[in-house]
């Protein structure tokens, strides 16, 4: 090593696991029972694996946690627009006299 490199100590446990930042970090195992949930939907959102036993970071930013939480309203709102348009196709579909088929 010369004399102008540079050694910057990182602890690799105290990074956002998704998107590496140093800051506001929040560790998903603190989150009592919903840690399945956030552990679940991590892997679903951005695929990435946690797990309880993991020697991996298991803390995330809040920019990352916001993005999840973000994620889950959109999904509740396709839902429940989902809901709304079956309920308008099957009412359309029994006006013109077409079998429904229920889901």
């Amino acid at each position: 090593m010369s004399s102008t490199d540079v050694v910057v100590p990182i602890n690799y446990l105290d990074l956002c696991r998704i998107c590496l930042a140093e800051n506001h970090l929040t560790d998903i195992l603190m989150f009592g029972e919903t840690s399945i949930q956030w552990i679940k939907d991590i892997k679903t959102y951005f695929n990435v694996q946690l797990q309880f036993n993991d020697h991996k970071s298991t803390k995330l930013c809040r920019r990352c946690i916001h993005k999840i939480e973000s994620w889950r309203r959109d999904m509740r709102y396709a839902v429940n627009s989902q809901i709304i348009i079956d309920f308008f196709d099957r009412r359309v579909q029994s006006v013109m006299g077409i079998d429904v088929e229920e889901d």
